[in-house]
């Protein structure tokens, strides 16, 4: 029991108003000084009358004893009951406090309270850093602080929206947070001093013999009305001030929606940095054929990459980091294959060896395809003479194929299917660039038409879907070691084999 609560309850002694037999007693002994016989009949019933009186008395005395000892057992009970719930009312009312301030501005309370949290904890406080200067340190650490931030802030809105919910917190008293517990109390005590089986001898002797009957187990319980409601008051109390206890020790709070907090480095002047350190980067590297052929754009994505992990760097900072990845090789051009050197790879490979082949007509070597593509070639660097030279020349190459011609609708269906197959990043000026894509489309025609040529019972293996889809795959495999080979083989659409799938699915079945 809390030493400093000063319980309400006073224990009730028993009085002396009882029924006593010492009256009858002392005329029986003054009929018995007598001599009359009259006067000792009298005596006799009077000693009767006595020893009667004096054991109803001491039942009636003994009946009001245990109606106190039960009011003093109920007061001692209850009185540790309600010191309890003073003691810890009292203990929470820093929560109170703290529940009110974060009802004003939830958002305030929740960034404040992390800032301090985060500025003391021993990653931080070894770092030497605090959260206002989270935005100067390395990347490794600002993300462990952007991390250890929002998981804090979702504990704490968890915390602060199950104590707003908490009635230790939300009572606006001690009488309040104690109130089903003093109803329950109450019906105790009146229990105990209205119950009508306790008020005198004579009630409860009618109670036992009138107002009782067996139960299904045998025993004998009550049928007293009045008793029964005193019962059934204090079964309501006690059902109450339980479920109201279980709502504090057994809380099951639904967690609220936490949108984490995203963090972005603080913005800087990308165009004037660019600007400044895009030119020195392209006469550093002029001379390295690694980088030929490799256009701004490729350099906007390594500065950007260095901006996000340094991002208080200044632009002399930010190039000299820059310079040092290339000359690592941290950063593979190729991987970022721009537009333009993929269609001068495209043209230029297939022009260069056509030069240089002696016997032009082994080159094109009866092979449609491959002088569609050279013709295309000749046209995007626009001589279109050679183009219609060659058109000419091999136009009986040409007329056995005359079936080949891809429409604008097979065209887009082609450039669709190679967009979702390219990384968003790393093939960004590609994707940017419908000339690029215009070559990349075109060839997998070629391949998709050069395999049905040259296996001229596909269908019986593949469907139309999956052979563009082998073509795409193809194309884009040798985008950069081979950009002009179209020669699809049998070997490219193993994946998309019927007999291979089947066989495959019965291995895996007999597993």
């Amino acid at each position: 029991m809390a030493q400093d609560y000063e319980s309400p309850f006073k224990p009730i002694v028993s009085g002396s108003d009882y029924l006593s037999g010492s009256e009858f007693g002392q005329v029986a002994g003054a009929l018995l000084s007598r001599r009359d016989k009259q006067d000792k009949k009298q005596a006799q019933k009077a000693l009767l009358a006595s020893a009667i009186m004096e054991t109803f008395g001491q039942l009636q005395r003994n009946q009001k004893q245990g109606v106190v000892d039960s009011i003093n057992e109920t007061n001692e009970k209850y009185s540790d009951v309600f010191s309890t719930n003073k003691a810890e009312f009292e203990s929470y009312s820093d929560e109170r406090n703290e529940v009110e301030e974060y009802n004003k501005n939830k958002k305030i309370y929740l960034n404040n309270k992390t800032t301090e949290f985060i500025n003391g904890t021993d990653e931080v406080v070894a770092a030497r850093v605090k959260w206002e200067d989270v935005d100067n340190q390395p990347i490794e650490l600002r993300d462990t602080m952007y991390a250890a931030w929002n998981k804090h802030r979702e504990e704490l809105q968890n915390k602060m929206e199950a104590l707003s919910k908490d009635p230790r917190v939300t009572s606006v008293s001690f009488e309040q947070f104690n109130k089903l517990a003093k109803e329950e109390y109450k019906a105790a005590i009146d229990l105990v001093k209205n119950n009508p089986t306790k008020r005198s001898l004579v009630a409860a002797a009618w109670n036992r013999i009138f107002k009782t009957k067996k139960d299904d187990g045998g025993e004998l319980v009550t049928t007293n009305t009045e008793l029964l409601d005193l019962q059934e008051a204090l079964g309501t109390a006690k059902t109450n001030r339980t479920t109201f206890r279980d709502t504090i020790e057994n809380q099951v709070v639904e967690k609220q929606l936490y949108e984490p907090l995203v963090f972005k480095p603080k913005p800087q002047n990308r165009d004037e940095i660019n600007f400044q350190v895009i030119p020195s980067l392209q006469n550093l590297v002029k001379g390295n054929d690694k980088y030929k052929n490799v256009d701004s754009l490729f350099y906007v994505e390594l500065i950007d990459d260095i901006v996000e992990k340094n991002p208080s760097a200044n632009a002399q900072q930010i190039g000299e980091k820059a310079y040092s990845s290339l000359l690592k090789g941290d950063v593979d051009p190729t991987s970022y294959l721009n537009k333009q050197g993929l269609k001068i790879a495209n043209r230029e490979s297939l022009i260069l060896a056509f030069d240089n082949e002696e016997n032009k007509d082994n080159f094109i070597n009866n092979n449609p395809f491959k002088l569609f593509q050279l013709v295309d070639a000749y046209k995007a660097q626009g001589d279109d003479g050679m183009s219609a030279y060659l058109l000419n020349k091999y136009k009986n190459i040409i007329e056995t194929k005359k079936d080949f011609n891809p429409n604008e609708q097979e065209k887009l269906s082609n450039v669709q299917r190679i967009r979702g197959k390219l990384d968003r990043k790393i093939h960004k000026s590609i994707l940017k660039d419908t000339d690029a894509l215009g070559v990349l489309s075109a060839n997998v025609a070629y391949a998709e038409n050069y395999f049905k040529s040259e296996n001229l019972n596909w269908k019986d293996t593949y469907t139309e879907v999956e052979l563009k889809e082998a073509a795409t795959t193809f194309i884009l495999s040798n985008m950069v070691t081979n950009p002009t080979e179209i020669r699809m083989t049998q070997a490219d659409l193993l994946a998309f084999r019927k007999d291979c799938l089947s066989h495959m699915r019965g291995t895996d079945e007999k597993r």
